[in-house]
């Protein structure tokens, strides 16, 4: 068994970095929850993991709850609960995407940065670097800027900065 060390950042708050570990035999839903726990996110709102390509591109979701009933098969659709982290996640640099706003899909790029023995007495998961604003989870109207496409969008003159290769290339 592994500890992964995942690195977090937001497109919005620039100075915002979360780090942590966990086990690679712990769920998509235990992280999840520690994500809720550490950003002091509202538990009773919608989120969802994407695993990714290089390129941020979204391949596959995996949902916090079931989408369907017993009379579907879900279309292949994977539940944090039941998806385990190492299954989906095999090697470091591994990309995905917290989706913590579905209205105006706000997320978290995540990457694993590392994957290391685990050590007899570590604890997972644990919070090893939390830094600068924490993004709102969600955008209330009241919150909401006048041009929203700033935030969705990005600047035209900005759009090469969301194309990174590795969190390692930003410099935080």
């Amino acid at each position: 068994m592994s500890i992964f060390t995942f690195r977090a950042i937001s497109q919005e708050e620039e100075d915002f970095v979360f780090e942590l570990q966990i086990r690679s035999n712990q769920t998509f839903y235990d992280l999840h929850k520690c994500f809720q726990k550490e950003l002091k996110y509202d538990e009773s709102q919608m989120a969802s993991f994407y695993l990714t390509n290089n390129e941020w591109e979204k391949e596959k979701e995996i949902n916090l709850f079931d989408m369907f009933d017993d009379n579907h098969n879900g279309n292949g659709l994977l539940k944090m609960e039941d998806t385990i982290l190492e299954d989906k996640l095999t090697h470091e640099k591994s990309k995905i995407l917290y989706v913590h706003d579905f209205f105006y899909e706000r997320a978290l790029f995540i990457e694993l940065v590392s994957i290391n023995e685990l050590e007899i007495n570590t604890y997972s998961p644990e919070c090893m670097r939390l830094e600068g604003k924490i993004p709102t989870q969600v955008l209330m109207p009241e919150s909401i800027p006048s041009d929203i496409s700033d935030i969705l969008n990005g600047d035209k003159d900005d759009e090469d900065e969301l194309y990174f290769e590795s969190l390692d290339d930003l410099d935080i």
